[in-house]
């Protein structure tokens, strides 16, 4: 087995799914609680950590935020005392303090075509603030920044979903489903957006959308994040049909134990060390590649594309042995690179459970102690800590799959 940082990639999975039904509830209450003292919603709390780790969804305060917003409509029990959404204001109120105090460069990044992302803390927190403060001036700040967005880098362009326009188009997503009397003027701008993502598209001169120089695949920065998020914002047929050949592309990439590899090249994949050809997880691998197929399959099927449907039915149900096998991360618990998002792509009920199991809380920091399971830095936010796992346990609880908070929950 591969190895990461002198550990297994993922823990053996022996296939056992435990008698006692997992009671994600009282895990949620507990992971909630441990978040708000161990991580309270004051400047001291982030300022004391790697500022430039402060990053958009996923991590810091502008992350929790979001992610207890989210997570509010679904759980109505009080923490320590107050609402969840009194928590989620509080900390949106101190990602602003620490924004105003704090120096790191990554905070305060000017928003581009390769800064503008999911992970571009600047323009996440004007999306959020919109949202859950109904701030017009946010609102019109975002869309301010199209223009810049949809300039072409003289070096590269990101058109990728971390840290590109495709994560930039969920943000427009976002805004528009919370605050409805933007919408048209959001759209025009969305519209913009896509024309500019797809002049990097694959064509007769052109290979395809690259990050960093590179042919990725999945959704974090390859084609299938592209494709996914140009979907989920313009869902017209005659959409489906122009990106069709290159989402099936993606498809036909898959292996034949149901995995996909990093790269569409070859060799770039053959040059990665062997720990790093097996990610299986959200960020790269199947996990990764199953979200966004499972994000556009709705968009076939109302286009009547029974043929892609088939593909992408196919296309899961062989991927899902492979996750569970290899998809029980020895890296802590989180959506981005962890147990709890692979769970998002599990479609059977009873093993999901497992991945809720290697989610526990107190199963956690007793595997950072002594040294099993790699610690995520910070633990507290939504794609690489607490707020995520408990996003996925409300998943396995509600019986939903498919679903990732920043990329297809809107």
């Amino acid at each position: 087995m591969a190895t990461r940082n002198g550990r297994p990639r993922f823990f053996e999975n022996d296939g056992v799914a435990s008698a006692k039904p997992f009671d994600a509830s009282a895990e949620v209450a507990r992971q909630l609680a441990h978040l708000v003292v161990t991580y309270p919603p004051q400047p001291e709390t982030f300022l004391t950590v790697d500022e430039d780790d402060l990053l958009g969804f996923y991590t810091g305060p502008t992350s929790i935020a979001y992610g207890l917003f989210l997570l509010a409509p679904r759980w109505s029990a009080p923490v320590q005392g107050k609402p969840l959404l009194d928590w989620a204001k509080a900390y949106l109120d101190t990602a602003k303090k620490v924004a105003a105090v704090s120096k790191a460069g990554l905070l305060h990044t000017p928003t581009d075509s390769e800064h503008c992302g999911t992970l571009h803390e600047m323009a996440v927190r004007l999306a959020v603030q919109a949202v859950m403060e109904n701030d017009d001036a946010a609102v019109n700040e975002l869309l301010s920044k199209v223009p810049a967005v949809c300039v072409d880098s003289t070096v590269r362009t990101n058109d990728e979903w971390c840290c590109g326009r495709a994560g930039f188009l969920h943000l427009l997503r976002l805004v528009a489903h919370h605050r409805p009397t933007f919408r048209e003027a959001i759209t025009k701008a969305q519209m913009s957006v896509i024309d500019a993502m797809l002049r990097g598209a694959p064509s007769k001169d052109s290979a395809g959308w690259r990050f960093h120089g590179r042919l990725y695949l999945a959704a974090g920065h390859g084609w299938v994040g592209i494709i996914a998020q140009i979907l989920l914002t313009d869902p017209s047929a005659s959409r489906a049909a122009q990106v069709r050949p290159w989402l099936i592309k993606c498809i036909d990439e898959q292996q034949p134990d149901g995995s996909w590899k990093c790269f569409f090249d070859d060799a770039e994949h053959a040059a990665l060390d062997a720990q790093a050809r097996e990610i299986v997880s959200m960020g790269h691998g199947a996990p990764s590649v199953l979200l966004g197929l499972l994000a556009v399959r709705g968009i076939y099927v109302e286009a009547g594309d029974d043929e892609i449907v088939r593909k992408i039915d196919n296309a899961v149900a062989r991927a899902q042995d492979h996750i569970w096998e290899k998809g029980l991360l020895t890296k802590e618990s989180c959506l981005l690179h962890g147990a709890a998002g692979n769970s998002l792509v599990v479609l059977d009920q009873t093993r999901k459970q497992k991945f809720m199991e290697y989610s526990v809380q107190e199963r956690l920091d007793e595997g950072v102690k002594d040294g099993s399971i790699e610690e995520s830095e910070p633990r507290s936010g939504l794609s690489k800590g607490i707020v995520g796992r408990c996003w996925a346990m409300l998943e396995y609880r509600d019986g939903r799959s498919g679903v990732y908070p920043t990329f297809n929950e809107v």
